[in-house]
């Protein structure tokens, strides 16, 4: 937290050397939006609760009509969910970050804005115990450079580029661990240390936009496992490349958000499975986390009786290019490849009780399967309702 706030005052101060006016005569405005949602949740019989609190705070000082500094710090508690594609279902998430960036106008179709980042993200599993010691508790920092280039009156790229350091200070070798039980005490954390690189452009011309992203995660110690269960020399390296495309649509009093979506993600990790701890000889699949995923939304929006509505229909698909699914027993199909399928249905409506407060209602269904019929540990094959209330305060 105090480099947080050495961050801010020292932009502060030397975007304040730069301005051609006083302090008495700086414009700045502030926002609040903080939501407080309650839910019951209920997969395969069983009920258990859940929540989430989100609360976000900003400020924008216009120093004059070209340089302005914007400054937001949120903070999000949430858990447990009906949706996990990679954890446990009832796992609880604590994540808090703090951005500041400066805008800049240097033509008249074109505006530069630099960006600072700091963030943290604790995890737990279940009620019991605390978020400390979660091996994928992370703290992350780093910066961003975008470049909006108005074209048109109705045409805008923006290009981007962001790096992130994001360090895993309990993440130790798991392998070793499980080898040598003795060994946890001599291993240190931070094992999944990596340096995050992004590369983005956006186009939106009138109510449409596409995008693309190349994303590249270098891992600083992580090695590769081989086919022999030794490390070779290599680093892990991660790859997401992302397209999107979407409209905003209107017909009648329904307002429609239609967009798909295609993620190419590749890693050099292989994997090696152990079944059992007794197991003499573990599985070695070669890149095991290589997959292509294709994603359709359908949001819309109406009011009807002074009340906001809210509907949403996603439909998402995940094909592994060389993970075979596992049966019932824990034994690789090697005729197949894994299939993950994610079908969610949102419902809500919100309505305003005061001119900064709204009360909210919402429902939501999953559906989710896989050809992968042994999931124990990452839940692949339910279906799942939740059921809540919320406050929201905005201002």
């Amino acid at each position: 937290m105090k480099n947080l706030f050495f961050i801010f005052y020292l932009l502060f101060f030397c975007f304040n050397l730069k301005a051609s006016v006083s302090i008495a005569n700086k414009k700045y405005s502030t926002y609040l939006d903080l939501s407080f949602m309650q839910n019951t949740n209920l997969v395969k019989g069983s009920y258990y609760g859940g929540g989430e609190m989100n609360s976000s705070f900003g400020m924008l000082f216009d120093f004059n009509e070209k340089n302005s500094l914007a400054l937001n710090y949120n903070i999000l508690y949430s858990g447990p969910s009906v949706v996990s594609e990679s954890g446990d279902l009832k796992e609880r998430t604590i994540s808090q970050s703090f951005t500041l960036e400066w805008q800049k106008k240097i033509s008249e179709k074109s505006r530069f804005r630099p960006q600072l980042f700091i963030g943290k993200e604790l995890r737990k599993s279940g009620s019991i115990g605390d978020f400390d010691d979660n091996l994928y508790n992370n703290n992350s920092k780093g910066f961003g450079l975008s470049l909006d280039r108005y074209v048109s009156k109705n045409s805008v790229f923006v290009y981007s580029i962001l790096y992130r350091k994001i360090e895993f200070p309990n993440y130790t070798d798991l392998l070793t661990e499980f080898r040598n039980p003795g060994s946890q005490t001599q291993i240190s954390g931070g094992l999944y240390d990596n340096n995050l690189y992004r590369f983005g452009i956006k186009w939106k011309y009138r109510n449409y936009f596409l995008s693309s992203e190349y994303t590249i995660q270098k891992y600083i110690s992580q090695k590769v496992i081989e086919d022999d269960g030794l490390y070779s020399d290599k680093k892990q390296k991660d790859g997401d490349f992302e397209f999107k495309a979407g409209v905003e649509s209107q017909f009648y009093f329904l307002s429609f958000y239609p967009s798909v979506s295609v993620l190419i993600h590749r890693s050099n990790q292989n994997f090696l499975r152990f079944k059992s701890f007794t197991d003499m000889y573990p599985v070695f699949i070669k890149n095991a986390y290589d997959y292509n995923e294709y994603y359709f939304s359908l949001p819309s929006y109406f009011k009807f009786i002074g009340a906001d509505f809210n509907l949403s229909l996603g439909y998402k698909k995940r094909y592994y290019a060389q993970r075979p699914p596992r049966n019932e027993n824990n034994d690789y199909i090697y005729s197949k490849k894994q299939t993950n399928d994610l079908l969610i249905f949102d419902f809500s409506f919100s309505r305003k009780i005061n001119e900064l407060a709204s009360v909210m209602f919402f429902f939501s269904f999953v559906n989710s399967s896989s050809n992968n019929d042994y999931d124990i540990y990452i839940p692949l094959n339910y279906n799942a309702a939740s059921l809540g209330f919320g406050y929201r305060i905005k201002y």
